[in-house]
């Protein structure tokens, strides 16, 4: 079998998009200093330096297009083959166009950046997986892909190399997996070349993060009704981008201390997710739990990541009463998520943003044949809970937590084509 995909995409921020930003001494913004003049003594209120709004518009342009060509061929009753190529051009923006004044692609001044803006990228992969059956209870499963990147004339990754092989299992009522893969991420053309008021210095030559993962899963169907399965994996990256405080030397010969995005280390994330589900007739649930041990390795110390919880459960249950009204009820339990010192968020003021969880249903009603009526409810119980701050979250210029939305409904009519 032989199949073909192209598409093309537009992605743009219209000048209109504009942002706010207060600079002050309550937020961080401005430094304590602009309080007193030279000697240290301490000026009248009306000659402090003074608070303001930074009003800023933005502006970004981005095109791409994309084919894959896919082969399956699997007329030996043993063994199946899927093999295929991907091709992407691409004209992408570097950092923002940013100015002062209304539609930036039209008032900005020039930006710096050597060569322009925009980025012509060429992306070549070329993919193959074989899945073998030496047995009907044994699936062996071998491939791997080829991706080459070429930036400009000399920029991008080069050749970037990704096995994957699994051995799949299926004794009578069990299923089990063991996989190994790899795979790599590239860096953003905003993460390599953009630029923020408090990230003065890009980094063009950051190279792609790498994966490596290794999983072993179980499954178990213990009767028609019912269904379960564990998982336990450990993934392991390379190459991890992150912010780093450093300093360079301006134009003007000034030495000015900023962050850059940098290699900070290897991350290592441990974990297990398991899960149970259960249907009979027009009734089912689910639930789910999941335990994430992450950290990061830097120079032989071992950093847990922040704003990342340890431990999170999900349940759901869901019925159908007379072929028309259907009920969902969703319960969501996030463990602490560990934030400020001994952590990868360590300019966090907290120690931990606090656990929570929320209850959330929908009822729905088929008023005719397709045409379905649906109202939903998130934080059933109107719960005040939390989600990690922005960015460095260091409780200053940016927030340490955000609050999250209160009891909201939400209707809708459905119509299925």
């Amino acid at each position: 079998m032989l199949t073909s995909y192209s598409h093309f995409k537009e992605h743009q921020l219209v000048g209109s998009c504009e942002e706010y930003y207060y600079i002050g001494y309550l937020n961080g913004g401005m430094e304590l200093s602009g309080l007193a003049d030279s000697t240290g003594v301490i000026l009248p209120a009306g000659d402090w330096s003074t608070p303001y709004w930074w009003h800023a518009w933005y502006h970004t342009y981005s095109q791409q297009l994309r084919t894959e060509l896919r082969i399956v061929y699997n007329s030996f009753r043993k063994l199946n083959i899927v093999t295929g190529l991907e091709y992407r051009s691409s004209h992408i923006q570097g950092t923002y166009v940013v100015s002062m004044e209304e539609n930036p692609e039209e008032t900005s001044s020039a930006l710096g950046i050597d060569g322009g803006n925009h980025f012509f990228s060429r992306d070549f992969g070329f993919f193959t997986q074989v899945s073998y059956h030496p047995f009907d209870f044994m699936n062996i499963v071998a491939g791997g892909r080829i991706d080459n990147n070429r930036t400009r004339i000399t920029g991008g990754y080069g050749t970037q190399i990704n096995p994957k092989v699994a051995l799949i299992l299926t004794p009578h009522d069990f299923i089990i997996k063991v996989i190994y893969s790899e795979a790599f991420m590239d860096a953003s053309y905003w993460t390599k070349y953009g630029t923020t008021p408090g990230r003065l210095l890009s980094n063009p030559t950051l190279q792609p993060e790498k994966i490596r993962n290794k999983e072993l899963s179980i499954g178990w169907k213990i009767n028609d009704f019912l269904f379960a399965e564990a998982v336990a994996y450990h993934a392991n990256y390379e190459g991890a981008v992150g912010t780093k405080e450093v300093t360079f030397v301006n134009d003007d010969g000034e030495t000015i201390a900023t962050t850059q995005h940098q290699p900070i280390g290897s991350l290592k994330i441990q974990g297990i997710q398991s899960r149970v589900n259960f249907k009979y007739n027009n009734y089912s649930a689910y639930a789910n739990y999941t335990f994430t041990n992450p950290y990061k390795l830097e120079e032989d110390e071992k950093i847990r990541i922040g704003d990342i919880a340890s431990h999170q459960i999900n349940f759901g249950v869901n019925a159908l009463f007379f072929r028309r009204l259907n009920i969902n009820l969703r319960m969501n339990w996030v463990g602490a998520k560990p934030t400020g010192e001994n952590t990868t968020i360590s300019s966090n003021p907290l120690n931990e943003i606090d656990m929570y969880y929320t209850l959330n249903g929908a009822i729905t009603y088929t008023v005719y044949k397709r045409i379905s009526l649906q109202l939903s409810v998130f934080n059933i119980l109107n719960r005040e809970y939390f989600h990690p701050g922005v960015r460095s979250a260091n409780g200053g210029y940016y927030a340490s937590q955000m609050p999250q939305n209160e009891r909201s409904f939400m209707g809708k009519l459905i119509i299925e084509l």
